[in-house]
């Protein structure tokens, strides 16, 4: 089998994954999360891969990534071990948080890019300052 997850990080949503409702599951399953990190408990997760429980592993997203992704760690190297067993495993496909990535996604955020430049410009013309908030839409903000 394999179960993709797609939903948005709630207080019933956060941890849905783990070793409990693991268990549930046919042995071999491959999971996907290109949700929110926190959909999953990724240190049992991580032990189920381990024990085959888990065959492979998607994740664009990782429960402890915050100031990860998108950084040059070079001279402050990530000190995460569990990240590091992930990228280092066989069976597993870790990607940086780019699932929103799509041609339609990149489309909508040019058009409020645009938008809210066209909207300060009008504000700063008037002489309402010059602060402008950019709103993504929620789609493209997870």
């Amino acid at each position: 089998d394999i179960i993709t997850f797609h939903v948005p990080l709630t207080e019933k949503t956060r941890y849905m994954i783990n070793a409990k409702t693991i268990n549930k599951m046919k042995d071999g399953v491959m999971l996907i999360n290109v949700s929110r990190g926190a959909i999953f408990n990724s240190k049992e997760v991580f032990d189920r891969l381990q024990d085959e429980k888990i065959s492979k592993l998607g994740m664009d997203v990782y429960e402890f990534e915050h100031n990860v992704f998108f950084f040059n760690h070079s001279q402050n190297p990530i000190n995460d071990t569990l990240l590091k067993a992930l990228i280092q495993h066989s069976r597993v496909l870790l990607t940086p948080h780019m699932a929103f990535l799509t041609e339609e996604a990149l489309q909508v955020l040019a058009e409020k890019i645009i938008a809210h430049l066209d909207t300060w410009e009008s504000d700063k013309a008037l002489n309402k300052g010059g602060v402008c908030e950019i709103a993504i839409p929620k789609a493209l903000s997870a």
